[in-house]
């Protein structure tokens, strides 16, 4: 579904962010360590549609936890998908 709405994003041309929840959690622990995370964060937030796969696979730590969490509601009334196969 996921991959979907990215493809119809795509076809408005509307910028979609993709990522998948490994590769999102260890991109903001690099801006936890340089300091960076809240740009890291805006950027990603800013996107027309970031779509964020693979999110149940594994539990989070208490800090992935949270960074979702800062990242879903940076994205105050606008759409954001985030799925699991």
């Amino acid at each position: 579904l996921a991959a979907v709405l990215g493809h119809l994003a795509c076809q408005r041309n509307l910028p979609v962010q993709f990522t998948t929840a490994n590769r999102l959690f260890a991109h903001l622990a690099g801006g936890h360590a340089d300091r960076s995370c809240p740009t890291r964060l805006r950027k990603l937030a800013n996107a027309a549609l970031p779509i964020v796969d693979d999110v149940a696979l594994r539990p989070f730590t208490d800090a992935q936890a949270d960074d979702l969490y800062e990242m879903a509601t940076a994205r105050t009334r606008r759409s954001t998908s985030i799925g699991s196969d």
